[in-house]
């Protein structure tokens, strides 16, 4: 009985380990500026110069929200894709102009069953020009975090 006592106590304590070491690990909301799609059209995708306000998100940590159009054929994990701003654009040929599509890598994998539309991302705006079978982007970013868009959420 001691021991079981004793296996139960070590589990919970691991669990509480790890729960602190997982939500210290999620950044706070607040500390991603949240880029608009009406800040990231300001690029001049023709000679990639931007605004001095726009150049405030460059190579910064940031969050966007917007639609996911997979580029891989695996329908079990989203790995990449392209981030467009409406519905439309998931599907309108053709494509949206570079500086309103967003390429994106997720660091981590996401099964597809929990990848939901819109989504906001989160990880580091870059500014280069990246294209693929879908047309080219304007901006690329390596994805930390990714979470369902809800109704409510400010934008």
């Amino acid at each position: 009985m001691k021991r079981y006592i004793a296996g139960i106590t070590v589990l919970l304590s691991l669990i509480v380990v790890i729960s602190v070491l997982y939500f210290r690990s999620i950044p706070d909301d607040s500390a991603f500026p949240t880029v608009r799609w009406n800040d990231l059209v300001k690029m001049d995708y023709n000679t990639g110069e931007a605004p001095s306000d726009l150049l405030e998100f460059k190579d910064r940590m940031v969050k966007i929200p917007g639609y996911i159009v997979p580029l891989d054929d695996d329908y079990v994990v989203l790995t990449e894709f392209l981030l467009v701003p409406n519905p439309q654009a998931c599907i309108h040929v053709p494509p949206p102009p570079p500086h309103l599509i967003v390429q994106v890598k997720l660091k981590n994998p996401v099964p597809m069953e929990e990848v939901k539309n819109p989504a906001w991302i989160y990880g580091k705006l870059e500014f280069k020009t990246v294209t693929s079978e879908y047309g080219a982007a304007s901006y690329y970013m390596e994805v930390d975090r990714m979470v369902p868009y809800s109704k409510g959420d400010k934008y």
